[in-house]
């Protein structure tokens, strides 16, 4: 926007600074949704398990993130929405780790769970921000760059994560996508 005297009143920045957080955030959620698909057979081989117990790992992102959207969506219009991410990703980071460093399946489940807990609050809380940052005409815009980003990104991080576990385990993987959470 521009102020009385013709210079912009630094709102734009404010707008492309959300628009890029939430953008990375929602890449960041996108990548470990699309994860477990990338390196199933070494998680299959790690914890002697089969494809089908393997779904339930899986599935347990799906059943957390569609469960924690309502409690997400009262803490984004009762707190600050980018507090609420930003306490929420490192939550996820933190879940990342617990994955990354699990003994047992039933651990990964519980990592797994609180890594879908943290990423959760950025698909809600980018709405909240995008509606104020940007008002209702310019929200449905700066949300449709968010989700193509996120979407391009998690379907294109799927080759590099794939070198990344053959170079580094699955462990170090997770643990950098854990580090990319947190940032």
């Amino acid at each position: 926007m521009r102020g009385p005297s013709g210079r912009a009143d630094g709102r734009d920045n404010g707008r492309w600074l959300a628009l890029a957080a939430c953008s990375m955030g929602f890449l960041v959620a996108n990548i470990h949704r699309i994860s477990p698909g990338v390196y199933a057979s070494e998680l299959m081989r790690e914890f002697n398990t089969s494809a089908s117990v393997l779904g339930l790992l899986s599935s347990s992102y799906f059943y957390t993130y569609g469960l924690l959207q309502i409690p997400v969506g009262f803490m984004c219009d009762r707190f600050r929405p980018g507090l609420v991410m930003g306490i929420f990703m490192t939550i996820g980071a933190a879940g990342s780790v617990i994955f990354a460093m699990s003994g047992s399946l039933a651990m990964a489940i519980v990592g797994r769970v609180i890594l879908t807990a943290g990423i959760s609050a950025v698909f809600i809380g980018a709405m909240r921000l995008f509606g104020y940052a940007y008002g209702s005409s310019g929200a449905s815009f700066a949300t449709g760059i968010m989700v193509a980003v996120g979407n391009v990104g998690g379907m294109s991080a799927s080759g590099p994560l794939a070198y990344a576990v053959v170079n580094y385990g699955w462990r170090a993987s997770m643990i950098a996508i854990g580090v990319l959470t947190l940032a």
